[in-house]
């Protein structure tokens, strides 16, 4: 017979003959006391004997020996006490980086002494089961599927298994890909944009006779040419192009 260490086991063995009858139990052919950690009974023909609070030295024979007036009798059996093994990851969760609206799952394999348990979190908040997500679980594996990724989904995420021994823990790492602006473009846009503008000012407010200054604010461009740009300073950072932009006012327009 097996049994976990910390754990308790019950031994019973079944006897019949003529009452009264005295009933004896032994550890390697040693008598046991009964004490909190052995309890032993007899009722209804049956011999009961208790160990609480298993160890490894209680791995034995064990014999229950049942005597009356007409004799005695004995039978036996083994008792093995196995420690307790903490919990360790078999297949770890693997990080991932997905597009929005995929389906995710972190898969976990874990081993260790009965009963685990198994918990997922994402950034220190477990996760349960519900319309987004679902958790599976049983004594050796484990799923976390998130149905619908989207960019919120992305963080760090920590399966964690314990049992009566420890506690065991592993991170794996979700990225959403998304289309978010990136903010140098954006700059750079504004800056390109910013220098178009100025330009356009300059060669206004400097090419421009007089007489044409007070009226719209940019006049209709009847005749283009390339010859000389008006202001090249402002078009550092500016394409091929963008600098061609600059050259369709000059002393031509009227």
């Amino acid at each position: 017979m097996d049994s976990i260490k910390g754990s308790f086991v019950h031994l019973e063995c079944i006897v019949s003959g003529s009452h009264p009858i005295s009933i004896q139990w032994y550890k390697d052919g040693q008598e046991i006391t009964a004490s909190e950690k052995h309890k032993y009974s007899f009722h209804d023909n049956t011999a009961f004997l208790e160990i609480n609070n298993l160890e490894g030295t209680d791995s034995g024979s064990y014999t229950c020996e049942a005597t009356n007036k007409a004799g005695s009798s004995q039978c036996s059996g083994f008792l093995t006490v196995k420690g307790l093994k903490p919990p360790y990851f078999v297949e770890k969760p693997q990080s991932q980086e997905v597009v929005p609206n995929a389906r995710v799952q972190f898969k976990a394999l874990v081993k260790g002494s009965t009963p685990l348990q198994i918990k997922w979190f994402k950034d220190s908040q477990e996760l349960l089961s519900g319309a987004s997500r679902s958790v599976w679980k049983d004594d050796t594996s484990s799923v976390l599927e998130l149905f619908s990724a989207r960019t919120s989904d992305s963080g760090s995420y920590t399966c964690q298994i314990s049992n009566d021994v420890g506690t065991a823990t592993c991170k794996a790492t979700l990225f959403v890909k998304g289309v978010q602006p990136n903010l140098l473009i954006i700059l750079v846009l504004i800056f390109k944009l910013g220098c178009l503008l100025s330009a356009v000012y300059f060669a206004y407010n400097t090419s421009l006779p007089n007489k044409q200054k007070s009226g719209s604010i940019f006049p209709v461009v009847q005749q283009q040419s390339w010859k000389e740009p008006l202001n090249i300073s402002v078009m550092f950072f500016c394409s091929e192009r963008e600098v061609k932009i600059f050259y369709i006012l000059n002393e031509n327009i009227l």
